[in-house]
């Protein structure tokens, strides 16, 4: 296969179809003050049809529930709110802010977890708050000798963090950590069912096998796990992958499940067998990747900063799992967060405009579009 064909397009020739864009504008003061230069504006130049406005922080994690019609926006500080597409209204809201960045809803859209907490996303009900992983995790830094006035090497602890999480419709609810680790939990019962150990790296990546008690999981080496979730034994391990793993997912009505890492490396696999099916590179750095529900879309957010250092052009494509090909391609400064629809028919992309200020701060806009 010509690896070729996977690289970015021409500026000139980046198309996105923009069918049913929807805006939602947020006012944020305090991750992007005039002067931090994480841009992360959105301008397709194309008249949103709906805004809202609103005093709180900026989207870092947005999904949609299953019917595609219900999408979901969190922020730093800021409430969880349920949108209604179709009439572009608010449905309600959760109180409690996440922090995570991380946002994910069962496959029938009815739970919903965000950071170490799940909800019934019908009433809104906190059903389990998670404790979290309860190891230390090492960090080396360097400090300086006071005697000596040298620099030297410093070990500390910190508690271990967030990296990863996927939610079933019964509460099995997985999370990954830095510590290496990982937890599976029947949230109803906020009852912690395994520990599942065996990882040397931090675990970025995660995804239950619907019909099955398998879980997948990637980690920052490259290495990729197949769990039986109810033993808690890892049945299978792969090491194709050399950098950091961004997104993993089974493919509906198949035996196979897709990975992707850091460098743009996508491998399928036979999750029965063990065996590698296919393999292709995008000729990109994906520093986050985000499947469809049914796995049959990836999308790839990427930034180049070869034009301007201080201000990143980003590029954000879908592409079809099974032949990895370019099916669509927006061009933009860099976004927080982006999420495919269940079926992969509506993107969702949130991130700061510069180009409208307020105060002290930035606008936080989440769009969406149709790419069928």
């Amino acid at each position: 296969m010509n690896a070729s064909r996977f690289a970015f397009l021409p500026l000139r020739r980046l198309m996105l179809r923009l069918i049913l864009p929807l805006s939602l504008v947020v006012n944020c003061t305090s991750c992007h003050a005039p002067g931090n230069r994480r841009s992360s504006s959105i301008d397709v130049g194309v008249p949103p049809l709906y805004k809202m406005t609103r005093s709180q922080c900026c989207a870092d994690a947005v999904t949609f529930r299953r019917n595609d019609d219900v999408l979901v926006i969190a922020g730093t500080a800021s409430p969880i709110e349920f949108w209604k597409l179709s009439s572009q209204q608010l449905i309600y809201s959760l109180p409690e802010s996440t922090g995570e960045g991380m946002l994910m809803f069962s496959p029938s859209g009815n739970l919903i977890a965000s950071g170490w907490k799940v909800w019934d996303a019908s009433t809104g009900k906190l059903i389990a708050r998670m404790s979290g992983h309860r190891r230390k995790v090492t960090v080396d830094s360097l400090g300086v000798d006071s005697v000596k006035g040298k620099s030297v090497k410093e070990t500390t602890q910190k508690p271990a963090g967030l990296t990863a999480i996927d939610l079933l419709d019964n509460g099995w609810f997985a999370t990954g950590s830095d510590d290496k680790t990982i937890e599976i939990w029947d949230s109803r019962r906020s009852k912690l069912e395994q520990v599942l150990l065996g990882h040397q790296a931090s675990v970025g990546a995660l995804s239950f096998l619907q019909g099955s008690d398998l879980l997948l999981s990637g980690d920052a080496s490259g290495e990729i796990k197949i769990w039986k979730t109810s033993s808690g034994e890892a049945i299978h391990s792969f090491y194709k992958h050399k950098y950091p793993i961004k997104g993993i997912h089974a493919i509906s009505g198949t035996n196979i499940f897709a990975s992707i890492d850091q460098s743009g490396l996508l491998c399928q696999w036979d999750f029965k067998s063990g065996q590698l099916i296919a393999q292709m590179n995008l000729n990109l750095v994906v520093p986050e990747a985000s499947f469809s529900r049914d796995g049959h879309r990836f999308v790839v957010s990427a930034a180049d900063y070869s034009l301007d250092s201080s201000s990143p052009i980003g590029t954000i494509n879908v592409y079809e799992t099974r032949t990895g090909r370019l099916m669509h391609s927006l061009y933009s400064p860099v976004p927080d967060a982006v999420a495919l629809s269940a079926n992969g028919r509506f993107l969702s992309v949130a991130g700061i405009d510069y180009k409208r200020t307020f105060k002290n701060g930035y606008h936080s806009v989440v769009q969406v579009w149709s790419v069928q």
